[in-house]
């Protein structure tokens, strides 16, 4: 698998690893790298500086055990 893009920063927690690139998060389990299980701008399209994965997270709408923080270049925090 290759992004097409630069990785901002990562964060791993177990088998799950959550990606910024740019505006945008993804979380991927390691163990089918092929896709994102989400993928989300959680800061409106402002670039992201940091993420950290949270462990033990609620399942989500879509089922995926996924959450996490991320910090944008403005300040901003986001918790999903």
């Amino acid at each position: 698998m290759t992004l097409d893009a630069e990785i901002d920063s990562m964060s791993l927690n177990g088998f799950k690893v959550t990606v910024g690139i740019g505006a945008s998060a993804h979380v991927y389990d390691l163990r089918k790298f092929d896709k994102p299980n989400l993928s989300m701008e959680p800061c409106n399209g402002t670039q992201l500086r940091c993420v950290s994965s949270i462990p033990y997270a609620e399942a989500s709408k879509s089922g995926v055990l996924a959450g996490f923080a991320v910090g944008s270049v403005d300040g901003r925090v986001a918790l999903q």
